[in-house]
């Protein structure tokens, strides 16, 4: 069946996966299924920053170069060159922007204001000025110029910490978190909203002793999209909340009755361990709802829960991360601690799979503040970047930044003629060179692993389980590339394709054929 993307059968039964494995001769090369194995590679970070890394974004600025990474924070130098507070990551080097801010950057993210200039990074941290410009807090970069965002933030010791998207029902709006009182002029406490075009209060937003800030997500518990905060506070629109709140959009509200987080909140993050989507908290705290937890929690909506023996000091930083080894999305967690569970030697970063805790390799030697998603320009892997206060990540030089690699996720794309029987092309590229990989074939998406005993056992598909064929096993050319051309069966329009690395054990993406 070499070459022939016509060893589409469609069938007139549900055909599982493994007789279509079966059928293909697979097993005959399991021998040869090596997943690749996710490694430090320290780059970024040589030299790196000369101080904390505290924030990063992806974010692209139309200048062709695709999406870009960008890191904030304490540093006045990125590479070697200059670069206060803020520098971009092309994936070869590090360049400082144009025009620099004044001050310590805590936060990044990308919106889209609706102004007509498309989506910009925006900037949060305790900064006042961009050059020339006062902004106060907050700042907007489209790639070629900074603006000012409404005014920025004001009041004794100003700061944005945390930034979100949400909607809250009347279009997508960019909401910051912190330690100020007012937004462009008027009275949010902490927390507020910009439309882009003016500022609005959360409700009377959050008060305690000092309060702050420092963490905001959407998540959805059943009852709609909302945003939830968190940081050190004690009440939310005058409702007692303890550190964690709930804004519908409307009003505030605690996330139970009788919620009572007993510390500081750092970090949230929305992780489907395979129960459901689940608000993952981070932070130093001891217990939550009577629950004991060690600096790190789930709440599903309707109840909280442990992660085993949670984290041994604060956790900092939350992101979730596919590898793409086939193993699917893992949480990762950053921080101050060096062990978790009962003793586990972990080293500030580790990844929770749903049910356990494991090491990334040595871990770094000092704190994790942020942690990123990223897909390394030069090699195509998928990459969490970690930035903190450390100097080494397994042992090797790193300053302040480093990027935990997985495999490469190979591109496949899919031309076909519909209705069926008319030409069909399939061309991919960044699988291992010369490796064997196999073209299958779904009638839906879903998620399907593949079943143990067979090459790539575990690999989690991007394919519903009904009728998985075989469309084309071989192998690819020697740059890891491929076209194949064939005729459309008659079942094929409609369905879906996605490719399987046998070599590294890497999904493509899934490809329609229409």
């Amino acid at each position: 069946m070499h070459g022939q993307l016509t060893e589409y059968r469609p069938a007139a039964r549900k055909v599982g996966l493994s007789v279509g494995l079966i059928c293909a001769g697979l097993l005959a090369v399991s021998t040869l299924a090596q997943p690749c194995e996710p490694r430090w590679e320290p780059t970024i970070g040589q030299p790196g920053m000369n101080s904390d890394v505290r924030a990063l974004a992806i974010f692209d600025d139309g200048g062709g170069r695709g999406p870009l990474l960008y890191a904030g924070g304490h540093f006045t130098s990125a590479g070697g060159v200059p670069a206060n507070y803020l520098a971009c990551w092309n994936g070869r080097e590090w360049s400082a922007l144009e025009t620099e801010v004044n001050g310590a950057v805590f936060a990044l993210t990308v919106f889209d204001d609706r102004s007509g200039g498309g989506p910009a990074l925006y900037a949060g941290g305790n900064f006042t000025h961009v050059g020339d410009q006062l902004v106060n807090g907050l700042a907007k970069w489209d790639g070629r110029q900074w603006s000012p965002v409404g005014g920025g933030v004001t009041g004794l010791s100003a700061a944005v910490h945390a930034l979100c998207v949400f909607d809250d029902g009347n279009g997508e709006a960019l909401y910051i978190g912190g330690h100020f009182t007012f937004a462009g002029g008027m009275r949010a406490n902490h927390i507020a909203k910009w439309d882009g075009r003016q500022w609005s209060p959360l409700g009377e937003g959050v008060s305690g002793t000092d309060p702050i800030v420092l963490s905001l997500q959407v998540y959805n518990d059943g009852t709609g999209p909302a945003l939830f905060a968190g940081g050190e506070f004690l009440h939310a629109g005058g409702v007692l909340v303890f550190s964690i709140a709930k804004w519908s959009g409307v009003q505030w509200s605690a996330l139970d009755w009788g919620t009572m987080l007993d510390g500081i909140v750092y970090a949230l993050d929305v992780f489907d361990d395979g129960a459901g989507a689940s608000l993952f908290v981070a932070g130093s705290f001891s217990s939550v709802s009577g629950l004991s937890v060690r600096n790190i929690a789930k709440w599903n909506g309707a109840q909280w829960s442990r992660l085993r023996g949670g984290v041994q000091r604060p956790a900092l930083a939350l992101a979730v991360f596919e590898d793409l080894t086939g193993s699917g999305a893992s949480l990762y967690v950053g921080g101050r601690f060096e062990t978790v569970d009962q003793g586990m030697r972990v080293n500030h970063i580790a990844r929770w799979n749903s049910s356990e805790w494991t090491a990334l390799a040595d871990g770094v030697d000092n704190d994790v503040h942020s942690l990123c998603a990223f897909t390394d320009p030069d090699s195509g892997a998928a990459a969490l970047v970690t930035g903190g206060s450390f100097a080494t990540a397994n042992g090797m030089a790193a300053s302040r930044i480093a990027e935990w690699r997985g495999c490469t996720r190979p591109s496949l794309a899919v031309r076909a003629s519909c209705p069926s029987g008319g030409p069909i092309r399939a061309q991919w590229s960044g699988a291992a060179p010369g490796g064997r990989v196999a073209l299958i074939f779904g009638q839906s998406q879903g998620v399907y692993p593949v079943p143990p005993n067979y090459p790539c056992a575990g690999t989690q598909l991007g394919l519903g389980s009904n009728q998985l064929q075989i469309a084309w096993f071989g192998r690819s050319d020697a740059d890891g590339g491929r076209i194949i051309n064939a005729t459309a069966p008659p079942a094929a329009c409609g369905g879906f394709l996605q490719l399987l690395d046998l070599t590294t054990c890497a999904t493509s993406n899934v490809a329609r054929v229409e």
